[in-house]
């Protein structure tokens, strides 16, 4: 990802949450590699509820993190003490509204006016459950900062790596959704060019009037972009893009929500399957994918995956933002295939006695 020169300026903390999950945490990797680069005197405060796993970027010496307890105040005041703009990724827990509304309190009793919100699309018109919790939280953004943007995603496309097993050993793309049904994918390292762009915006602002609080986000301020890729794709275009990226011969396999989901839940049973760490998650915005742990993902990912495959199928519009904002279009779900091809090469041995 590419970043226009921005002059350095003094004295300003950004903060950014859920920095232990691989979304916020591969976020935090890029931005403190930009900001070293372009505003050296900016911190990033990286909120995490475990801290255990990302010790990588507590040795980044622009980044400060802060374990934080959603549910005690203090803890979250005290990290957001002396931030102006807050980077918002939901935590991927069951209490995710009740989080989120206790963070966007502390941010006021903290006075950080401008807030970045990352969504997922579909929120301000699906009944889902996901769906609404978003909505939920993007109201209070809304109804709190005098300075928001939201950035609603479409499923990104790394979500696919959770497939991985299935692929491997036993040949097959079990998904939700009609064969003939279009869908459409982000990469997430497009969501993170996008945050990198408004954020540098946010930077080169401050840096120009910096007692300023009025258009925070330059021509961004408070409105709501939706972040797709460049292409519509069916679940037989994915197959036939995993095959030929991977030497593969996968086949689609159409399954309920509920086996999906027990396909999903029985990746937790897997002896030595890693948790996502910063160095892991470092590797997902390299150009090349290399080697790549399997992962399995909590019961509030795996709600929000099936959630949000469900829209997708619903919605498959393509959205101009990504274009509007980067100048450039997303990247194909053929180069987030290509990229991981590692992942997806056949287990062939298993694939005689094992089934879905």
């Amino acid at each position: 990802m590419s970043t226009p020169f921005a002059p350095a300026f003094t004295g300003k903390s950004i903060a950014l949450t859920n920095a232990n999950f691989w979304v916020g945490c591969s976020a935090a990797l890029h931005l403190s590699q930009i900001f070293e680069k372009n505003f050296k005197d900016v911190e990033l405060v990286c909120l995490a509820r475990d801290d255990e796993n990302i010790d990588m970027l507590k040795q980044l010496k622009n980044v400060r993190v802060e374990k934080v307890d959603y549910e005690d105040e203090a803890t979250l005041r005290n990290a957001l003490h002396g931030v102006s703009c807050m980077i918002l990724f939901m935590e991927m827990d069951e209490r995710k509204v009740e989080f989120g509304k206790n963070l966007v309190a502390a941010m006021k009793k903290e006075h950080i006016n401008s807030c970045l919100m990352v969504s997922i699309r579909g929120a301000g018109d699906s009944r889902l459950r996901s769906h609404k919790a978003y909505r939920e939280v993007e109201q209070e953004v809304e109804k709190n900062f005098s300075n928001y943007v939201i950035l609603r995603k479409a499923t990104v496309s790394q979500t696919f790596l959770f497939w991985s097993h299935s692929v491997e050993e036993l040949g097959q793309l079990p998904m939700v959704v009609d064969q003939d049904a279009l869908s459409t994918y982000v990469d997430l390292t497009d969501v993170i060019a996008v945050i990198e762009t408004i954020a540098i915006e946010h930077c080169r602002l401050h840096s120009q009037r910096p007692n300023s609080i009025v258009d925070s986000f330059g021509k961004y301020t408070n409105k709501i972009y939706t972040l797709t890729g460049p292409e519509q794709i069916h679940p037989g275009g994915v197959v036939e893009i995993l095959n030929a990226s991977s030497d593969n011969n996968v086949e689609f396999k159409k399954v309920s929500r509920e086996e999906l989901g027990q396909y999903f839940r029985s990746l937790s049973k897997h002896e030595g399957w890693e948790k996502v760490d910063a160095e892991q998650c470092k590797s997902f915005l390299k150009s090349h994918g290399g080697h790549r742990h399997h992962y399995a993902p909590s019961l509030p990912v795996i709600d929000l995956i099936l959630d949000e495959y469900e829209w997708c199928s619903i919605d498959s519009t393509l959205s101009p933002d990504m274009r509007e904002i980067l100048g450039r279009e997303g990247k194909t779900l053929r180069d987030f295939f290509l990229k991981e091809k590692e992942a997806f090469k056949p287990h062939r041995a298993y694939r005689a006695t094992a089934k879905l």
